[in-house]
């Protein structure tokens, strides 16, 4: 056997310190911001969800994406959490979900307010494809995204309506919630 030296040795070092630890190192949340941009993405496997939002960037707007065995998904996506918590229905091009109207931006602010809490996502193509990401840790690698800036910040906290069903989301409306929608 021979020995392993040189420019390989840290390689192949950093790549078995990477199977040792599992895939709990490839599931977990991390968020990074810069340049006006903050994002928070979770990858497993092949499969990768992410969210980037506007913190003072000018340019580009919040968005989520997702792949699925390393291929950007295309077309209508259902993200739906905890099995009873409700979903949201996204178009994704190119992998990717734009806020860029006034309705795309309430879909982006539900889907982060739900990526939130709970447990799991799962993520639901049109096509069959299907991937589950954990919930724990998005909270915080999500930081400033999705939360209105103070100035705008409504005083009182939304409370469910006595009419509205059992595990609804406070303030989401069947139609952003993704109810039959075709």
């Amino acid at each position: 056997m021979k020995a392993v030296r040189g420019p390989e040795l840290p390689a192949i070092l950093a790549a078995l310190a990477t199977l040792a630890a599992g895939p709990a190192l490839a599931q977990q949340w991390y968020g990074e911001a810069g340049q006006g941009l903050h994002s928070a993405r979770i990858e497993r496997g092949g499969d990768s969800l992410g969210v980037s939002c506007n913190i003072g960037s000018a340019v580009l707007p919040d968005s989520v994406s997702i792949s699925l065995g390393g291929t950007p998904v295309d077309g209508r996506t259902r993200l739906e959490f905890d099995d009873r918590r409700g979903g949201v229905n996204l178009m994704l091009r190119g992998g990717i979900f734009q806020a860029v109207d006034p309705v795309s931006d309430e879909l982006f602010a539900i889907t982060v307010r739900l990526l939130r809490g709970g447990n799991v996502v799962k993520v639901m193509t049109a096509t069959g494809e299907t991937a589950t990401f954990p919930l724990a840790g998005s909270s915080r690698a999500l930081g400033p995204c999705g939360q209105q800036p103070p100035e705008t910040a409504p005083t009182d906290a939304p409370s469910l309506a006595p009419s509205e069903p059992e595990g609804a989301v406070p303030g989401l409306s069947p139609i952003a919630a993704g109810a039959n929608l075709g």
